[in-house]
């Protein structure tokens, strides 16, 4: 009898998911990283439900590169964003 892995078409890949901390965003984040992409979690107010929702993903073994806290609001979230992505190395590397 042989195991097989699920297919992780995302792996090796970063997403950044707006509104990721709830809802619909939430939803998102979570099937990315099922699929196996690594995700930077963004929330606007609520760091509880982006903290609990990084937590889940750990525990599931799913990538988390960070927190990113930007709305409407904040300041520009590109030098945050830069900064997360650019830890982990290109592609293919």
């Amino acid at each position: 009898m042989s195991t097989t892995t699920p297919a992780q078409p995302l792996s090796g890949r970063t997403a950044i998911v707006t509104g990721s901390s709830r809802g619909i965003g939430r939803a998102i984040a979570v099937h990315l990283a099922s699929l196996g992409a690594d995700l930077v979690i963004n929330y606007a107010s609520n760091a509880a439900k982006a903290e609990s929702l990084a937590n889940e993903l750990n525990r599931a073994e799913a990538g988390t590169l960070g927190l990113l806290r930007f709305g409407p609001t904040s300041p520009s979230p590109r030098t945050s964003m830069s900064s997360l992505t650019a830890q982990r190395p290109p592609s293919g590397a």
